[in-house]
């Protein structure tokens, strides 16, 4: 038996499979790598560290995992109050999305609000600027019920 590959056979005994294919990927790539001192082995490292991206990427899976002040939210269709327009929806319309979107859970109350705010128009859009920027979410709904619900609910 040739005593070169007699001394590999020995040599490579302890690596497992992954480490194998590692040295192969290198022999591939015609990569002689120096390791017979910490130093060489340090340079091989460092010749294949993966730099980080300085602004790495942020997926949200859940409205509530957003950082304070994003600028997200949902898209609600306009409503103008009392006065339809043509293709807007009525207040049951309007309503009744804000109320889904609450039960899913997928925006928070200041996002939700933040849509109200950019779907109210006309005399809708007026009745929440004259009730100032600090005003909660409930607070407008229980308000707009008042003012635009059926007289039933009044």
């Amino acid at each position: 038996m040739d005593p070169e590959a007699n001394k590999l056979d020995t040599a490579s005994r302890g690596l497992i499979e992954n480490e194998v294919k590692l040295l192969e990927a290198l022999k591939l790539l015609g990569i002689k790598p120096n390791v017979d001192s910490p130093e060489g082995m340090m340079k091989l490292v460092q010749a294949f560290r993966v730099k980080p991206d300085p602004k790495p990427i942020h997926i949200v899976t859940h409205a509530n995992a957003e950082k304070p002040g994003s600028f997200q939210y949902p898209r609600i269709s306009t409503f103008y109050g009392e006065d339809i327009k043509n293709g807007e929806v009525n207040y049951h319309t309007f309503k009744y999305e804000i109320e889904a979107l609450r039960k899913s859970k997928v925006f928070t109350d200041d996002q939700i609000l933040l849509g109200i705010r950019r779907a109210l128009k006309g005399s809708a859009a007026d009745f929440l600027r004259r009730l100032g920027p600090d005003v909660a979410l409930d607070e407008i709904l229980f308000k707009l019920e008042n003012i635009f619900g059926s007289k039933e609910s009044r």
